[in-house]
């Protein structure tokens, strides 16, 4: 741990939606990015390099510069056409890695 950080555990929730993307500590720190570059894989959602715009609360994200969104797998949305009030959970799983500055 770095100092001024908290003793949360280790649990941190990534959200691609609603964008902005946006990462949450369990103990309340967070980190919103931006999107500054992006790979295709095929028959997945993009790899992503975001860099950390804003920050709420101190804790486990509250220095975080950068994140990458690595080995994605799933996430592409389904073919055909979309039917009204229906709403299509489509899993996707992917390695997300939190940057700090030295």
């Amino acid at each position: 741990m770095h100092p001024g950080e908290d003793a949360c555990p280790d649990p941190v929730e990534v959200h691609q939606e609603p964008w902005p993307p946006a990462a949450r500590g369990v103990c309340g720190s967070s980190v919103t990015g931006e999107a500054v570059a992006a790979s295709p894989v095929p028959g997945a959602t993009p790899q992503l390099l975001v860099s950390g715009v804003a920050h709420r609360s101190p804790g486990l994200l509250s220095a975080v510069t950068s994140i990458q969104r690595l080995n994605t797998t799933g996430g592409v949305a389904p073919t055909g056409p979309c039917t009204t009030g229906t709403t299509v959970s489509v899993p996707y799983t992917a390695d997300h890695t939190f940057w700090v500055k030295a």
